[in-house]
This record gives structure tokens, sequence and C-alpha cells, in this order.
């Protein structure tokens, strides 16, 4: 039960973590809003980096890579994965969820770069494309987190193919701020960027229950149909459906 909404000044809850949360908090702000940033996830690298560059090395022949975030992409730089593409007599596609993932892999150096040109940042959008039509016998791995939806993995394996799946950096969940849920109570009008299902689920344990409800009262974003379900069956009165889960896609559905 997506809604449109008109312009006007708003009180902007932002869950996305880490630096890309911190920059979409400024963009909000430079728009006129409000932003309070809450992404109840703190995003770490591994703690063994050497298991993961053995690992890596140890990979056979593969036909392409994925990496899901723009965090996986600067983690795999951080842990020279990237460079280490060359010396398996590659390139590769690389695979990544929207514009803003490709736009720093190019600044890393990487060149054949595949992704979504509409509705970008689900992992179904990203099944969607050509080169995942005919993958039998194919070999793809995939940089990652060490949780997810393993979406990707379930149907590659379905269509065919062989999956590796290295973990190149951990999400923690973290409790929020005082000061931030303070924040939160303060005000009654909230409109809510959601980055993730496990983040909405979060939100829902970490608050309390006439926070909680503050948030359903007021519009929430969501970046794909299956968390606009979620969201609905949460209690979540007011959903806008963005085209994907890009900052610019985030921001045009706030208005």
């Amino acid at each position: 039960m997506a809604a449109g909404l008109q312009r006007q000044r708003r009180h902007v809850l932002i869950t996305r973590s880490g630096e890309e949360g911190r920059a979409l908090a400024q963009r909000v702000e430079a728009l006129g809003h409000w932003a309070l940033h809450l992404p109840l996830v703190e995003l770490r690298a591994v703690p063994d980096p050497e298991l993961v560059r053995d690992a890596f090395r140890a990979l056979p022949a593969v036909d392409g890579v994925i990496i899901t975030s723009r965090e996986g992409v600067r983690q795999s730089q951080a842990l020279g994965l990237l460079g280490l593409l060359s010396e398996k007599n590659l390139p590769v596609p690389l695979v990544v969820p929207g514009s803003g993932t490709a736009s720093l892999a190019r600044q890393f150096g990487v060149s054949e770069i595949v992704y979504p040109a509409a509705g970008s940042g689900a992992s179904e959008r990203v099944l969607e494309l050509d080169l995942f039509r005919s993958i039998q016998d194919q070999c793809w791995v995939i940089l990652a987190a060490a949780d997810g939806r393993r979406l990707l993995d379930k149907v590659l394996r379905e269509r065919g193919s062989q999956v590796e799946r290295l973990v190149v950096y951990e999400r923690h969940f973290v409790p929020p701020f005082q000061a931030a849920l303070d924040e939160l109570g303060r005000q009654s009008d909230w409109f809510t960027l959601l980055a993730s299902g496990a983040v909405l689920a979060r939100l829902q344990a970490e608050l309390s229950a006439s926070l909680w409800q503050r948030i359903c009262r007021g519009p929430m974003v969501v970046p794909s149909e299956r968390l606009l379900d979620q969201a609905d069956a949460m209690g979540v009165q007011q959903l806008v459906l963005s085209q994907g889960a890009s900052d610019d896609a985030m921001l045009d559905a706030l208005g």
C-alpha cells in the first residue's frame, strides 16, 4: 500500500549504516529536512584478513564475481581481493547491485562492471541480469557479509552454477544511543528511510512499544516489494516504494 507524499520539511530517520548512512543524512539535511541517523548496525573488518586472502587464492577459475554492497567493495579492496583478480588471469565481470556501488568499484580500478539499470539494490533485480540467464557449470564467487538472505546463492545454484561465498566484512548489531531515543520521543512525525529487513526487525526489537508505534504511524520508504510486504505485516501504516536502494532513489521517494 504505497502512498504518494507532498513536499514539506520532515523529520527523517536514516537506518543505513556506516559511511553511506552518514552521507545520506547529510544529503537529507542539505535538502532542508531534519535527519536522525540510527543505523543499529556497525560494519567491521574481518578479524583474520589473511585467511580470506588465502581462501580467495584457493578458488578455482571463476566466471564472475558478485559484491553485494559498497561496503563489500571497500573491504574487498582493503583485503587486496580486487588486485588478486589479475593473478587468476581474469578479467571477469564484477556484478554489483547499483550505480553507486559501481562508481566506487571504478575508483578502485575495476573496469568490467555489470549492474541493474533500474530498480537496483535488490537481489531480485541482480538475478534478472542477462548474464545470469545461462550459467550452467559456471563458477561464481560472492563477496559479502556473513549474514544476509542468501537468495543469490540459492538461485545461482538452482540454475546450475557453482557458488563460492567469502565473508569480507561483518555486521554487528549495536543498541541505539539514549540521545537518539530521546530525539525519537520528542517528535511525532518521523519519515523513515529503511535500509533492510534486518534493520526493520531490529528497530522493532530495540524500540519501546510507544516509539515503535510512532515509527509505524509515519511514512516509511522501502526499496523492494519484499520489504514493503514485511513492513506492512509489522504494522507500518504508510509505505512508499522507492525505485531501488540507492541514495538517489530514497531521496526521490522522500520528495
